[in-house]
């Protein structure tokens, strides 16, 4: 597992059964993940400043079913993304 500092040891996983809809979820840069509707995500808002050239980026916690894709991003030669939408299971 990769945390703030580096590699870290995984300690203890959880693991429990559900029957339930899923929502998929693929954020740029990571493979896809399962959540419930309501689990609380992590997220960052990218907004351009007006005739600046500056991003300005806001962390908010929203549900999993709120997600939306983000617009297709500018490619640069020689990088990769992967975007795909958040689906419904």
């Amino acid at each position: 597992m990769t945390g703030a500092t580096g590699l870290v040891e995984v300690v203890r996983t959880f693991s429990r059964s559900y029957d339930g809809k899923l929502v998929r979820i693929t954020g740029r840069g990571m493979l896809p993940i399962l959540a419930t509707p309501e689990h609380p995500i992590l997220t960052v808002e990218r907004r351009l400043s007006p005739g600046k050239g500056k991003y300005f980026s806001e962390k908010k916690w929203k549900n999993a079913s709120d997600l939306r894709s983000s617009p297709p991003s500018r490619r640069i030669a020689g990088a990769s993304t992967l975007e795909a939408p958040t689906t419904a299971y």
